[in-house]
């Protein structure tokens, strides 16, 4: 008799803890803009969320890993070289699929200070002379 009564107790206390509701989690991200140089390189950002999410961008020198997941999740941005001059700019938006809210944030990716352009759209070369007659 006395062993039911252990037996019932530890389950009743069981039971009552499983019961307890998990936190919910406020959807968001650790960032609202990344910085980086024109080498590209990578980046982290922290997802904060309860249920499942997706990241998308329309930039195809952006990628995200991983692109979706459920709950809180530590995600790397990687972001390609430019090979341009001016700055660009892109964006990627985290979304959480159970409740539709949107979370955007920028990336900024300066251009390479240096390079090499002709000073006019169109060059003109003289038609190949005689073999004998060629020179540089």
């Amino acid at each position: 008799m006395k062993m039911n009564r252990i037996i019932f107790t530890a389950a009743a206390v069981a039971l009552a803890a499983s019961c307890v509701p998990t936190p919910e989690i406020e959807f968001g991200i650790d960032t609202d803009k990344i910085e980086i140089g024109p080498a590209g390189g990578q980046k982290k950002i922290n997802v904060s969320s309860s249920g499942n999410w997706v990241a998308m961008t329309e930039s195809p020198w952006i990628a995200v890993s991983p692109a979706n997941g459920r709950g809180s999740v530590e995600c790397v941005i990687s972001i390609d070289s430019t090979l341009v001059v001016e700055q660009r700019t892109g964006s990627v938006r985290i979304q959480n699929l159970d409740t539709e809210e949107k979370r955007d944030f920028t990336i900024v990716q300066d251009g390479f200070e240096y390079q090499i352009v002709l000073d006019e759209p169109q060059v003109d070369v003289s038609d190949y002379a005689a073999y004998e007659s060629r020179y540089f």
